[in-house]
């Protein structure tokens, strides 16, 4: 009983942010998300493996093609991070 009023107590005072996000979604959103996610994160690996390939060779072109693979990895790693966060506000618990 006491840990039935905290909590009502804690949830009027810091509503849950995931309180106005509608949490259905289409069902061929739920079949497409978690390829996402998986292409997200299969891409993050990839051009991370492609980056450190070039980065061991020597020269400055390797340098610069190393450079920017790691800002393309960067990009990838935050469409990741991103999609997860989504899925996790959009999805039932």
């Amino acid at each position: 009983a006491f840990f039935d009023t905290v909590q009502k107590t804690h949830r009027e005072k810091r509503p849950c942010i995931r309180q106005g996000v509608k949490r259905r979604y289409s069902p061929t959103m739920q079949r497409a998300f978690p390829w996402l996610v998986i292409f997200a994160v299969a891409a993050t690996l990839i051009v991370l493996i492609a980056g450190i390939i070039t980065m061991l060779r020597h020269g400055k072109a390797d340098a610069r093609t190393s450079n920017k693979l790691m800002r393309y990895r960067i990009l990838f790693q935050f469409a990741a991070i991103a999609l997860i966060c989504l899925a996790y506000l959009l999805g039932d618990r």
